[in-house]
């Protein structure tokens, strides 16, 4: 089927809603790659769906290249950055849906609509391996959109919400690690405190965002969220605040605090913190134990 499915591209809004989320399309098209995609990225609460029909070629998703072929299906959300490098031999022939969800001041409560969400908006991007029963409803999408027969707005419609469905059980598995690492909001607060505040010297992004059981990316979402600051900010907030309660200490040198703290050198350390409080070690340290 892959060699009738028509080329074809359309700007109509196919509005429909998913549970309690109202999406839109920006684009449905289906075509053959004569060049290289350069890197691009979507907005805010906009996404790609991106379904490989035939050919072969190469993705760039965050500056990691992947090969991709028939069969092949990846995601692209919001500011993920991602180019296009085609094969002349044997070029791809892509299906794309561009997607758009209605602004809100809420995430969404509905389980379909909850499980879109997480998955096209906040999920890190990978490839999957589509499902044969995948391409029939592209297909009838195509043929839809190029006939334009009476009531096939109503009818791309509702395929456009049967092919969302079917990638969102391909994702089932994203979706499940996702459902299983639930763990409370008071949990993650005591993960992410602690860490900070016993190992403000070492902690990296990395192990911070293993120990939520989480991507880095979710990490610095869950940090902006809670704390509004990213993990660089929220690590330097330790830092200056252990630095505080060492400079209580008269017999500790301020050279020792910046080793302490680890940092490269004592003029660094200074910097730093006069940066971050607005005077000196020094002067602090006078200043709150004279004599």
């Amino acid at each position: 089927m892959d060699s009738d499915i028509q080329e074809f591209h359309s700007d109509e809004d196919f509005a429909f809603t998913m549970g309690d989320l109202m999406c839109h399309t920006l684009s449905v098209s289906c075509g053959k790659f004569t060049s290289d995609i350069t890197a691009h990225s979507h907005s805010t609460n906009s996404c790609e769906i991106h379904y490989i029909v035939s050919g072969e070629g190469v993705v760039t998703l965050h500056g990691k290249t992947y090969p991709v072929s028939a069969g092949n299906i990846y995601i692209t959300g919001p500011f993920v950055e991602h180019a296009q490098t085609y094969n002349s031999s044997d070029p791809m022939i892509e299906f794309c849906i561009y997607l758009s969800f209605e602004k809100s001041t809420r995430k969404p409560e509905e389980d379909i609509s909850r499980a879109l969400y997480t998955i096209f908006m906040e999920s890190d991007p990978e490839i999957h391996r589509a499902e044969p029963f995948l391409l029939p409803v592209a297909y009838q999408i195509a043929k839809e959109c190029t006939s334009k027969n009476y009531g096939y707005i109503a009818i791309v419609s509702a395929l456009l919400q049967q092919f969302i469905v079917l990638c969102l059980r391909i994702y089932s598995k994203t979706l499940m690690k996702a459902a299983t690492v639930t763990t409370s909001l008071e949990t993650n607060y005591l993960i992410i405190e602690n860490s900070f505040l016993f190992e403000y010297n070492t902690i990296t992004l990395v192990a911070l965002s293993q120990r939520l059981n989480v991507s880095p990316r979710q990490t610095q979402r869950i940090l902006l969220k809670y704390y509004h600051s990213n993990f660089q900010q929220k690590k330097l907030e330790a830092k200056m605040s252990a630095a505080l309660f060492c400079l209580q200490n008269k017999d500790m040198r301020i050279s020792a605090i910046a080793e302490q703290l680890g940092y490269s050198s004592v003029e660094h350390f200074s910097s730093s913190f006069k940066k971050y409080h607005g005077c000196s070690p020094s002067f602090y340290k006078k200043r709150l134990l004279p004599g």
